[in-house]
């Protein structure tokens, strides 16, 4: 921090940060960016890109996350994290690349192949996609959202036994997930109608 003491900009991180985790990112967006102005470094860009998303702002949150890979291409989470923004804009091919490069950095995180699983399955390689799913759980056998993830497949295949093992088990991990739980009652709503 060139122009003010490292005790300020340390309290503007730790203010930002705190921002960020309170919800308030558009405070934390104002603090972020005044800090960016100051020091562009990949953490900060990052963040912002992070309380980007969180606003639904997915043109300025690519444009972090890449800013932050320019600054660090080690950053797997950058390419996780604007991988994600390309698969809520449904350009799956551009969340695969970007979760394919998280992946060649750090091969057990089972956030990537979840994450690459779903975009793949949606992207119509439905083969793939559960393969990385698998993957995902066989990771981390307790991972919900990839349980959720491959019961939504699953579903939506038509193959509800397979669809309500994953659901009851992530069920049983995570209860109050209002999503997983949903998500279960159409399955065996569906199963009860099928018989």
């Amino acid at each position: 921090m060139d122009d003010f003491d490292s005790r300020k900009g340390e309290a503007l991180i730790e203010s930002a940060y705190r921002f960020a985790n309170d919800g308030r990112h558009e405070e934390a967006i104002a603090v972020f960016s005044d800090l960016i102005s100051r020091r562009p470094v990949n953490p900060l860009f990052h963040q912002r890109g992070l309380s980007y998303l969180a606003l639904g702002d997915f043109i300025n949150a690519i444009e972090d996350f890449t800013s932050a890979i320019q600054l660090d291409s080690s950053d797997s989470d950058s390419y996780f994290n604007r991988g994600n923004v390309y698969l809520r804009l449904k350009s799956y091919k551009s969340a695969v690349n970007d979760y394919n490069i998280a992946i060649s950095l750090v091969p057990e995180d089972p956030r990537m192949f979840n994450s690459r699983g779903f975009a793949l399955a949606k992207a119509g390689q439905l083969e793939d996609g559960f393969r990385d799913l698998m993957t995902a759980i066989r990771l981390d056998a307790n991972y919900v959202s990839a349980r959720y993830n491959i019961g939504i497949l699953y579903f939506e295949a038509g193959k509800l036994n397979e669809a309500l093992n994953h659901l009851d088990y992530a069920t049983s991990l995570c209860p109050e997930d209002d999503a997983v739980v949903e998500l279960r009652r159409k399955v065996k709503s569906a199963l009860q109608r099928a018989t």
